[in-house]
């Protein structure tokens, strides 16, 4: 709320939606005045101790924390998703409200900002609409079923402090944590539901040539996520998963040691005295990995930047898909097996990762972290090709790779963070 906001308190801004089940809407586009505008960012962001570049910013409660949906407009599709899917915490009772406003106990010492990032974007039929046909020229068709990426990344700002000096000794640095866990994640990537197909026949005489093709509703050839911070001041810690297999299934618990101080007074602006870590915490997510069809390859082209891919790898082709190799002219019809797409292919995927940032101690000034999460759209088409000998004639089935026939579709979120914040001086958010 324009004007409204600044003069809160974080305090006053989590009670007002974690307790009371309300969601602010942030209006910067409201403010003409170039440099009003700078001023409304630079004091939301000392409010929530994070700046975007959005001019319209969804505020709501998830899982005890704020929830932040920056929006390309106030006509954004994801503004409504956001909406549809928080719920009210009115009438919830009071003990539901106090484990909205309390973070878990192994965390209430540990001085941080912990927040959710809400990533939303609907697929348009633009986007995967492609041709009916690989053969002939029969128009197009959409591809998808109410296909869009809903992802919920959980982040953290803290500081830890070194403690001790052997190999397990936790680093003194600024931390900014991005992750995609089971707690958080979201609903995930859609493209469809079920799969159907359609089915297109040669409208002439044919002896020798392509006889039907068929196009099958689309899934993914990949998924990636990138994480990239936009200068030197932080630098990749640590990242999952690594690179793994297909028809891989495990489950771990990724542990971050944090030095932390226990008797050192501070205030808002932070400590008094030199900081000394008199402990060790470990913050932990918890991780999934259920590759099916797809092997996951890592890349860190830059101490900045990291990418994670979920790359088909298991009947990767549309050729591998096929049950049959051959058949006689009367054994013509649509011959992919299903059993061999997993559903993960094209519904409901959740990517799992998690990144550690780290800047020195005494780093200022601020970095931007861009997230983008994207998914490579591809239909399927196969066909069947009629072969003629004089005495007799048999069928081929073929599956037909055309990379040009894939499109990938990205939503990107950034985030801005300030290295002077309290936070990072070990002192209270």
């Amino acid at each position: 709320r324009q004007g409204a906001t600044p003069l809160m308190t974080r305090d006053q801004l989590r009670e007002r939606v974690l307790a009371r089940g309300e969601r602010l809407f942030i209006d910067f586009g409201a403010v003409s005045d170039q440099s009003e505008r700078k001023q409304s960012r630079k004091a939301v962001g000392h409010l929530v101790g994070l700046s975007f570049d959005a001019d319209w910013v969804l505020v709501s409660g998830y899982k005890g924390e704020l929830r932040f949906a920056p929006l390309g407009g106030v006509d954004d599709p994801a503004f409504y998703q956001v909406m549809e899917g928080v719920e009210s915490l009115e009438g919830q009772g009071k003990r539901h409200k106090r484990w909205l406003t309390r973070p878990p106990a192994a965390e209430a010492d540990l001085p941080h900002v912990a927040f959710y990032l809400n990533v939303n974007r609907k697929i348009s039929d633009a986007e995967c609409t492609f041709p009916r046909s690989r053969t002939w020229s029969r128009g197009e068709r959409l591809f998808c079923d109410s296909p869009n990426i809903s992802l919920v990344y959980r982040v953290n700002l803290e500081r830890s402090l070194q403690f001790g000096n052997t190999g397990s000794a936790t680093p003194d640095a600024k931390i900014v944590r991005i992750s995609l866990d089971e707690e958080s994640a979201g609903a995930g990537i859609q493209l469809n539901e079920d799969l159907t197909w359609s089915e297109n026949i040669a409208d002439y005489l044919l002896l020798d040539g392509w006889a039907r093709d068929y196009a099958t509703d689309a899934i993914a050839q990949d998924y990636r996520s990138r994480i990239e911070a936009s200068n030197t001041k932080a630098a990749v810690l640590k990242s999952l998963p690594t690179n793994l297999n297909s028809k891989y299934e495990h489950r771990e618990i990724s542990g971050f040691e944090v030095g932390v101080t226990g008797g050192v007074e501070v205030n808002k602006d932070g400590p008094k005295a030199k900081l000394e870590a008199s402990a060790k915490f470990s913050q932990q997510r918890q991780l999934a990995y259920n590759t099916q069809d797809y092997r996951v390859e890592r890349s860190a082209p830059s101490a900045q930047k990291v990418s994670f891919s979920w790359v088909r790898d298991q009947y990767a082709t549309a050729e591998s898909l096929l049950s049959s190799k051959t058949a006689t002219v009367w054994g013509m019809g649509y011959d992919v097996d299903h059993n061999r797409i997993q559903p993960l292919s094209y519904k409901g995927f959740v990517p799992n990762l998690d990144v550690i940032y780290k800047a020195a101690p005494d780093e200022t000034g601020s970095t931007e972290f861009k997230i983008d999460s994207s998914v490579n759209i591809r239909p399927i088409y196969t066909g069947i090709y009629k072969h003629y000998y004089v005495v007799g004639a048999h069928v081929s089935f073929q599956g037909l790779e055309d990379t040009d026939k894939r499109r990938r579709v990205t939503v990107s979120t950034s985030f801005k963070v300030d290295g002077n914040r309290p936070v990072f001086t070990g002192g209270c958010p």
